[in-house]
Formats: structure tokens, sequence, C-alpha cells
């Protein structure tokens, strides 16, 4: 990468620093490719999107995210997260804001033990 490159973090992170049974933190400037790293490098090599849930605290954050072909939104329909997580579904990441989020672990504590990964904006 020359000088003239931009560096984002998908080409800079070394993903084997991650812990999947740790919390893992990346704190970056605006535009350095969080998102990006959150949604296309991760699926790649470090989750499995089927069971991933991305955690955004606006509306119109998530639906900004869910322009994205891996992104999917919860199914309000299926009210049991659980069987939410173990149906049949694209295998994509779910996008809910954290409203939804603690709502969901209101009615159905531990509920997320179903997830690999849980990626938090913000």
């Amino acid at each position: 990468m020359t000088q003239n490159e931009e560096s984002f973090l998908s080409h800079i992170i070394d993903l084997k620093s991650i812990r999947k049974d740790k919390m893992n933190l990346i704190k970056a400037p605006c535009g350095s490719g969080k998102t990006t790293l959150a949604l296309e490098t991760l699926p790649e090599s470090y989750c499995v999107p089927g069971r991933t849930l991305y955690l955004i605290d606006t509306l119109a954050g998530m639906e900004q995210l869910l322009k994205n072909e891996v992104c999917q939104c919860y199914d309000s329909e299926i009210l049991d997260p659980n069987s939410y997580f173990q149906s049949d579904r694209p295998p994509k990441i779910t996008v809910i804001t954290y409203a939804k989020f603690g709502a969901l672990c209101c009615y159905f504590p531990d509920w997320y033990f179903y997830l690999d990964t849980i990626i938090c904006d913000e």
C-alpha cells in the first residue's frame, strides 16, 4: 500500500487478534471502515452471518444497513427470537435497534445464546 492509498480497517486489522470468547472493541474515526469490516470482512472468515446480530441505535441507521445485501431485518412476525434464529432464513446478518434488543431480552431472557456474534454500532 502506498502513502497515497487510504488505509481502511479491513486492509490493516489482523483478524487473528479478534477473540470469539471476548468483547472486541474497535475505536476508529468515522469513515475508517468499521461498518465495512463488520459486514464484509468478518463474515468471510470470522462469523456466521445467519447467527450474527448487528445492533444500531436508530431506525434511520438500521434502514441504511438494510440496503446492504448481506443484511436482513428481524422478522417481527416471529415473536420468539429463539425460533427466529433457528429457522430456515437466508444466511444474512440480522439488524435490529438496541431498543428492540432490550425488548426481546425482557420477554425472552438468554435468547442471544443462539448467536455467534453480536456487533454493536456506536
